[in-house]
């Protein structure tokens, strides 16, 4: 049973990514993850697995600067640029939730949110 991040952090290392997982188990260990990088990475290698209702839940958990993406009504957001961030706005331009992305400033991209509220 997954009841802590120690345990969460673990189950994550360890799990075998080829294998098909329970969308709950999946959850689990998200809702337990304390670490940002780990909770996207986890969004990330499950991407193929997810529903466009699943995925935008799980962003949905992660800070403000990424849950606000699942409003999907056409504002923006900043994230570091980095690898992981990179790997996400890769995930979220192929599933059409956002419209472009920016480097903005030394370390930034500017992602411009798709606007479905219309």
């Amino acid at each position: 049973m997954i009841s802590n991040d120690i345990i969460a952090s673990l189950v994550y290392k360890y799990m075998d990514m080829a294998n098909e997982w329970p969308i709950d188990k999946i959850e689990k260990i998200f809702n337990f993850l304390d670490d940002l990088v780990l909770r996207i990475n986890l969004i990330i290698e499950q991407n193929s697995k997810l529903s466009d209702e699943e995925f935008l839940k799980f962003i949905g958990n992660l800070p403000e600067k990424y849950s606000k993406i699942k409003n999907l009504d056409g504002t923006q957001t900043v994230l570091e640029n980095n690898n992981y961030n990179k790997n996400l706005i890769d995930i979220l331009k192929d599933r059409k939730f956002i419209t472009s992305s920016k480097k903005f400033g030394k370390d930034n991209i500017r992602l411009y949110i798709k606007d479905y509220t219309n």
